[in-house]
């Protein structure tokens, strides 16, 4: 574990606080450690519920669906991130599978066969893209075999906290 003096830390506390997403660094103060950063992860706390209304893009506000689209490109990342080999051999099934039973346009099988050969940063990449195509993208991902259903519960009870959130904002704004 990285150790850093108190000062040293108040001279650049953003850059440590980013640093402690990735492993737990520890605060001395007169030569003992007084406090430790740690990833949210390690604290236990569910990376989802770091997720807040004013954090969504502009076209992940509208409706639930939008929201739970953004939620799972979030899911998505953290699989991409853990399992990148598996996370895209799945995909490249579910894709498989949708051009079989024909349940998505070709032309959208293909844009996504693209980006599955691109990688994951490419998939990211447009994923986040806070335009039309993007949300366009989300609603369309193929990570149907990904998810179980402890992760789709997760998603859909963040999806329910937002769009609370989201009232509360509209309630204070009108």
């Amino acid at each position: 574990m990285q150790t850093i003096s108190s000062t040293e830390f108040n001279r650049r506390p953003a850059r440590y606080f980013r640093q402690a997403e990735k492993r737990p660094i520890g605060v001395a103060f007169r030569g003992r450690t007084r406090c430790m950063l740690v990833p949210l992860d390690y604290a236990g706390i569910d990376p989802l519920d770091r997720i807040r209304f004013e954090d969504l893009p502009l076209t992940a506000r509208f409706s639930r669906q939008d929201i739970v689209a953004w939620l799972m490109v979030s899911e998505l990342d953290r699989l991409l991130r853990d399992h990148p080999t598996e996370t895209l051999k799945v995909m490249r099934r579910t894709l498989q599978r949708y051009r079989e039973v024909r349940s998505m346009r070709d032309d959208f099988i293909d844009r996504w066969e693209q980006l599955l050969d691109d990688g994951a940063p490419a998939i990211l990449s447009a994923l986040r893209e806070d335009s039309d195509r993007g949300a366009h993208l989300r609603q369309i991902a193929p990570v149907s075999g990904l998810l179980g259903i402890a992760d789709r519960e997760r998603i859909l009870s963040a999806a329910n906290r937002l769009l609370a959130e989201k009232r509360t904002i509209e309630k204070r704004g009108a």
